[in-house]
């Protein structure tokens, strides 16, 4: 069984929590063990850990949990899919993805380019960082688009490298398992 560390769950409820959400109304709701938050072995189960975001997405109306200015509504992401789903290639998925979050005006500004050695950069920038607690909501969609790039092209792609706009934090360990 895969298990995810509790940081990225720590930081979500602290998020929830500036919103009026409590953490035991969190772990009540996702069977999440409070004493498992407390430390940093991996004991989340991929259920819970999707269940924390359904739970969140519902209690704050807002797709990125609390960690932008301006929340993101409901039904963006699958209406990004949707688009996306018409294209031919990962660059067009990319692309067309990155337009409707224009669309929507989000704090986050997603952008793709092809350098010159032909691979695809996705760029990701934060107009409100300073509600981005522990880089969360930067670092989660960056994950969450690869997965999806993965998922949709039925190919496992390793990044070739990952640069961010912040010093390494303590949690960069845990990238490996994210990419």
């Amino acid at each position: 069984m895969i298990y995810i560390s509790p940081h990225y769950v720590r930081v979500a409820i602290t998020s929830a929590e500036r919103k009026g959400v409590s953490q035991q109304e969190v772990c009540t709701a996702t069977g999440i063990k409070e004493s498992a938050l407390s430390h940093d072995e991996k004991t989340i189960t991929p259920e819970q850990f999707t269940l924390l975001w359904q739970y969140l997405w519902d209690a704050l109306d807002d797709e990125f949990l609390g960690f932008t200015q301006k929340p993101c509504k409901r039904g963006t992401f699958v209406l990004a899919c949707k688009v996306a789903g018409q294209t031919d290639n990962l660059y067009q998925v990319l692309r067309e993805m990155s337009c409707i979050y224009l669309l929507v005006d989000s704090d986050l500004k997603i952008s793709t380019e092809i350098n010159e050695d032909k691979t695809t950069v996705l760029r990701l920038h934060n107009a409100a960082p300073d509600y981005d607690i522990a880089h969360f909501i930067t670092e989660y969609m960056l994950f969450y688009w690869h997965r999806f790039v993965c998922w949709v092209s039925n190919i496992k792609i390793k990044p070739l490298r990952a640069e961010f706009a912040y010093p390494k934090p303590k949690h960069a360990h845990l990238y490996c398992d994210l990419f």
